[in-house]
């Protein structure tokens, strides 16, 4: 994976603004992005500013062990604004983009979701990306009921019914941890032959998200054992795989720890198991490690000239990966929904925003990108991958969240 541009490098024609390395503090990174035309004539940048705004916000890791993540984001983020705007606007509305870095921490990112929930322009929210900072932000949103895109699994992060009560609504961009661990289970049972595993879950995720796997082990017929000791410190009982519910960072000290007790069978994590931060703590690999997530498959998606327009936001942009294509989407749906929210109110709101993200449907890179009356995405991937001597390779695909042809060999 080529690297983000250096810290405080920004894309030709854009404004990045650092505040103060205070990491309780908010930390505004990016964008307004009416500037990112460059040379639009005079008489587009005015219609431009006659226009009324709306802003879009982006929250991610920009600095840190993740930073790779909120660098693979941003830029389709801007390229879907900065094209939205250069058609006429949308709906009559001028967007802007408004990207908060949280660092990949729990308080900054709650601190980033009530910055953008005092902002009344703000319709919608795409973010965080990792587990821990959308769970601390989750409820702040919910609160200012500012809708939600957030593509985690997590079960504790359940999306909202478009018949719930009033509130923020909160839409699930990934397959549900149910989907995530079916497969992951089915594979061990059918590749690895694996009819024991040994099972630890990261704090403070233990009580959910453990309930899910052991539900998903036991149906496919495997005994799993639950360790609490991460990374396992105890001598390892014999086990056919084993499976870590956790960080990619606590994820290479838990394969080092596991290959130097001997352990060389299958082992089980989460999608950002396949980063880079894993292999930079893990070390030389000893033995198979499969990769279950819901960001898309790039192999399987066509592209077109995504990748060029992508990349000729700015200086320095590296290839797009699978959350660049996922936010392009996810952008330009929300702005598909303030068209819809405007068509039929005369007037885009928040409120209306949020219920419009369930009956606005998009046929982007991804494929097709709608939410069910829960808020579930009805399409979203299940992507099982096995991570061996030759790099990474996909084991199987799940088409649906919710249903779909199983594992492919």
């Amino acid at each position: 994976m080529n690297p983000p541009p250096p810290p405080g490098r920004s894309p030709k024609g854009s404004a990045i603004r650092r505040p103060p390395r205070n990491r309780t503090q908010p930390r505004l990174i990016l964008l307004v992005l009416l500037g990112l035309l460059g040379l639009a004539l005079p008489a587009c940048s005015e219609l431009a500013r006659t226009r009324p705004v709306l802003k879009i916000g982006l929250v991610a890791p920009f600095e840190g062990h993740y930073r790779y993540v909120g660098y693979d984001a941003i830029y389709a983020a801007r390229l879907a604004v900065r094209e939205a705007n250069a058609a006429g606007g949308v709906a009559g509305y001028t967007v802007e983009l408004v990207a908060y870095d949280d660092g990949g921490d729990p308080a900054t990112a709650r601190k980033v979701a009530q910055a953008l929930a005092l902002d009344d322009a703000v319709v919608a929210v795409i973010g965080h990306w990792l587990d821990e900072t959308t769970l601390a932000a989750a409820p702040v949103y919910a609160e200012a009921g500012l809708p939600l895109l957030a593509p985690s699994s997590h079960p504790l992060l359940r999306p909202t019914s478009i018949n719930a009560p009033e509130g923020g609504r909160r839409l699930r961009l990934a397959p549900p941890e149910e989907a995530l661990a079916t497969q992951a289970t089915r594979l061990l049972a059918a590749q690895f032959s694996a009819r024991r595993v040994l099972l630890w879950v990261q704090p403070p995720d233990d009580t959910a998200r453990l309930q899910v796997w052991q539900q998903a082990l036991t149906g496919a017929g495997i005994e799993a054992m639950v360790r609490t000791d991460l990374p396992p410190t105890a001598p390892l009982p014999p086990a056919d795989a084993l499976i870590c519910l956790c960080d990619p960072l606590t994820g290479g000290e838990f394969l080092r720890a596991v290959r130097e007790a001997g352990f060389t069978g299958p082992v089980v994590g989460l999608g950002l198991w396949a980063d880079p931060p894993l292999e930079a703590i893990a070390g030389e690999r000893q033995g198979p490690i499969v990769t279950v997530g819901g960001l898309p498959d790039l192999v399987g998606l066509f592209l077109g000239d995504f990748p060029q327009r992508y990349r000729a936001v700015g200086p320095h942009v590296p290839p797009p990966g699978p959350r660049a294509v996922l936010t392009y989407d996810a952008v330009r749906l929300v702005m598909r929904a303030i068209e819809d929210d405007h068509r039929f109110h005369g007037q885009a709101t928040r409120r209306g925003v949020g219920f419009s993200l369930y009956t606005t449907a998009l046929d982007g890179l991804t494929g097709h990108l709608s939410f069910d009356e829960n808020g579930q995405w009805r399409s979203a991937p299940v992507v099982v991958g096995e991570r061996g001597d030759e790099g990474m390779r996909q084991r199987g695909r799940r088409g649906e969240a919710t249903g779909g042809e199983g594992i492919r060999r």
